[in-house]
């Protein structure tokens, strides 16, 4: 079975993160927006992880004053 679909839950057991993205909003964060390369799963064995990106949160505005 194919394993990796956007607009899912980012899982380190069936996604292998290949890039990030800031995420829009924060009901984003840990979310996969693109798929890159299908992953694939036999029975309970995974076969090849999804090659995904993932949404983070923004940086923090980190302004010293200077």
């Amino acid at each position: 079975e194919k394993v990796g679909d956007v607009d899912e839950l980012f899982d380190p057991n069936d996604h292998e993160a290949v890039s990030t993205a800031v995420a829009p909003d924060e009901e984003k964060v840990d979310m996969v927006p693109a798929v890159l390369q299908v992953g694939y799963r036999f029975g309970k064995t995974l076969l090849r992880p999804a090659r995904v990106q993932v949404y983070v949160a923004p940086l923090a505005d980190t302004d010293s004053g200077e």
